[in-house]
């Protein structure tokens, strides 16, 4: 009876302790924000304005483009795209870089963090 007491209590133990270091995880992704993802996508768009398109996300380290349609960045579209959650319900939203204007709604790099 002892035994069977001691195997449940470490099997909940590993239980509570996978689960606490699944609810951890998180997956930390640098979005730029921005209406044009590359030089080219810009300067086609613009007819080639070539000073229109000094800070196109390819300018700068990122690993998604959410392409914007109008205004500064969106925190909301953001959480939902990335992590399926609104922000502090499994999403953290953290600035990189300055956002900079250009285009319809200017340029912002941010961290995502899906959790």
């Amino acid at each position: 009876m002892r035994t069977q007491a001691i195997v449940s209590w470490v099997i909940g133990a590993v239980l509570l302790f996978g689960m606490g270091a699944a609810a951890e995880a998180r997956e930390d992704t640098v979005v730029c924000w921005g209406e044009y993802e590359t030089l080219q996508d810009c300067l086609v768009g613009t007819g080639g304005d070539a000073p229109a398109c000094l800070h196109t996300c390819h300018l700068h380290g990122y690993d998604k483009h959410l392409a914007c349609n109008g205004g500064g960045f969106n925190r909301v579209f953001a959480c939902q795209q990335l992590c399926g959650k609104p922000e502090g319900q499994g999403c953290e939203v953290r600035g990189l870089h300055p956002g900079v204007d250009g285009n319809a709604c200017g340029y912002s790099w941010v961290n995502i963090s899906c959790f």
